[in-house]
């Protein structure tokens, strides 16, 4: 059984105790949750936002609620929400691949010092991936073997602008330097260890204040 959103259950306990009909303004006053501010009462209740556990459990406290109940929903929903931005995000990419003339916005040279060659494939405004702003995901051809067996000479990698990224992920990451990777990522709190699958190609540490953008790949589409 699906559980209720924890809007609900907060709307629940407010017309049973008589406030459903008091404005945002009033009700923020009544509330007083310090930090809790109107704007997010408003997003909770109108939007549906989730907000901190830690409002989840003031709220609780100061309208009957069982905690255990808010803040198991709040989970639940937060975690459906990212399982349908991933859904949505791998949706589009398998789009993308099946699609007669795939978004290949460049090469990436698969190798220690490399860089991400932006040729003919796609028209001039879109030669730079932060600039397809109306694009979740692109495509780029791999060119090099430091991360074969697995992204090979020639394959086509579908990548997104948006997916969170999460150590051990696959990513393609452009440096302040200019120089663009294609790796597997180690992520540390200052540092990113960029790892090559082939043994040839030694292990690359990047502090994150020299990053300038990094992009989860989602697909792969073998030569």
């Amino acid at each position: 059984m699906e559980k209720k959103h924890p809007t609900e259950i907060i709307r629940q306990a407010l017309e049973a105790r008589g406030l459903a009909g008091l404005s945002y303004r009033e009700l923020h006053k009544l509330l007083g949750i310090r930090g809790f501010s109107r704007d997010t009462l408003w997003r909770m209740l109108s939007v549906g936002d989730i907000v901190r556990g830690e409002f989840y459990l003031e709220l609780a406290d100061r309208l009957g609620i069982d905690p255990h109940e808010l803040l198991s929903a709040a989970v639940y929903w937060r975690m459906r929400e990212r399982e349908e931005r991933a859904t949505k995000e791998e949706k589009t990419a398998k789009k993308t691949l099946l699609e007669s003339r795939p978004l290949i916005v460049g090469e990436a040279l698969a190798g220690t010092e490399n860089s991400l060659v932006f040729s003919e494939y796609d028209s001039p405004e879109a030669l730079d991936p932060i600039a397809l702003s109306d694009e979740e995901v692109y495509a780029v051809k791999i060119v090099g073997d430091s991360m074969e067996p697995i992204l090979k000479n020639g394959a086509i990698v579908i990548v997104s602008k948006y997916r969170p990224i999460r150590n051990r992920d696959y990513i393609i990451v452009r440096l302040k330097s200019g120089h663009t990777y294609v790796k597997r990522v180690v992520l540390n709190r200052k540092q990113l260890i960029l790892e090559s699958l082939n043994p040839a190609y030694p292990p690359i540490l990047v502090k994150r204040s020299e990053v300038d953008w990094m992009h989860k790949i989602v697909a792969i589409r073998l030569p």
